[in-house]
């Protein structure tokens, strides 16, 4: 018989340990390989909802990340999806907030967050989930069906939502958690909806749960044949538009390129997108252009990547 070593614990206590050793692998811009924690810290706002359990989990379980207290709900987690843009989405904050209207004020920010693909963690207090309190106080009751509370409504707005309604669901629901949160294609809130008696209850977690987790972000290239036809739609185009976001980062080789060989339309913006000119004149460039070509933005373009079309530029310029 095998024996699996586990560790008693409450479904938060194992949460915030968890969260403390989830880490994310990368190769940065200079090819070098980097390796750090993922989660920097968690924004808390204590109320009825989180400060018994959660709070609890945080107080004992705590090592290295940083816990800010914040004022307001949606500005904490506005704050949040502010973080984890300025770091690339290599690093975020989850945060907390107490059931009902506290958790509900933190819904436009994870909008915010899924509609740009920025990774943020949500972890609201919830109902009880043995329903026996009922209603809690700040509860938007919902009569016509007791399984669902206000904190449904962070469904819409996130790219993975769960409620942890017994405490051994931490490990599946923190699991696909991080998986969204470390992929950078399809990136965005996360919510997972804590019930307030959830959050004390205890369970034996195995203790290779709580081991280093590495989550390794690749870059995602281009396929071949893509890149080949880009360059065929680009080269063919008479006044192409090259939109280039913040991930480009080989701006001098897409202005020196499309110098070479595109359209002065083209050229022009590339220096009013990439250099800070801003999109106030972006209705002239776009009546003037009969093709439309985006790197390292939300233009729904798959397969087309930054680096891919400098080179299909410079194809241009030295044919």
């Amino acid at each position: 018989m095998i024996h699996m070593e586990t560790v008693r614990l409450t479904a938060s206590q194992a949460l915030v340990r968890f969260l403390e050793n989830q880490y994310i692998s990368y190769i940065d811009m200079d090819g070098n390989e980097q390796e750090h924690k993922f989660v920097k810290g968690i924004f808390m706002l204590p109320g009825h909802g989180n400060v018994v359990g959660f709070a609890n989990g945080v107080e004992q379980e705590l090592k290295d990340m940083i816990v800010y207290q914040g004022k307001n709900e949606q500005g904490m987690a506005l704050a949040a999806v502010g973080y984890a843009k300025q770091m690339r989405r290599k690093s975020i904050f989850a945060c907390t907030s107490s059931v009902g209207p506290g958790a509900c004020n933190m819904v436009t920010a994870a909008a915010t967050a899924t509609a740009n693909n920025i990774p943020v963690l949500i972890l609201p207090g919830d109902i009880y989930a043995s329903r026996q309190p009922d209603p809690v106080l700040q509860q938007m009751e919902q009569p016509q069906n007791l399984s669902i509370s206000a904190h449904d409504a962070f469904q819409a707005v996130t790219k993975y939502w769960g409620r942890i309604i017994r405490p051994e669901q931490v490990m599946t629901d923190m699991i696909s958690a991080m998986r969204v949160l470390t992929d950078t294609a399809n990136t965005g809130a996360v919510a997972i909806s804590l019930p307030q008696d959830v959050q004390a209850e205890a369970y034996d977690y195995p203790v290779d749960f709580f081991k280093k987790r590495v989550w390794t972000i690749e870059r995602r290239p281009a396929t071949k044949k893509a890149a080949k036809k880009a360059a065929e739609i680009i080269k063919s185009a008479k006044k192409p538009l090259l939109i280039c976001g913040g991930g480009v980062g080989c701006g001098d080789d897409i202005v020196d390129g499309a110098n070479a060989g595109a359209d002065a339309v083209a050229c022009a913006a590339v220096l009013l997108f990439m250099r800070g000119a801003g999109y106030s004149y972006g209705g002239y460039w776009f009546a003037c252009c009969n093709l439309l070509v985006g790197g390292s933005n939300l233009l729904p373009l798959p397969g087309l990547d930054g680096w891919r079309i400098a080179g299909a530029l410079h194809g241009i310029g030295r044919t």
